[in-house]
């Protein structure tokens, strides 16, 4: 089952919130904002990880030498 076709020009359920919310930007009622530095503010991702957790979690974080 799926939607009846639309012919390309369906607004989506977040623009349509948009307009219901009255707001100028869909950023506005998206479900997982990002902003400008592309950080989520809700939960501070991405985030750095702890030594601690990769080995609580076994793992292990083999990143390439940077050269300058």
């Amino acid at each position: 089952f799926s939607p009846p076709p639309h012919g390309g020009i369906a607004p989506g359920i977040d623009r349509l919130c948009m307009i219901v919310a009255q707001q100028s930007s869909i950023k506005e009622v998206i479900a997982f904002p990002k902003n400008t530095a592309a950080l989520s503010p809700m939960d501070n991702c991405p985030a750095y990880i702890d030594q601690s957790q990769l080995d609580e979690l076994k793992l292990k974080f083999d990143a390439p030498e940077q050269k300058n």
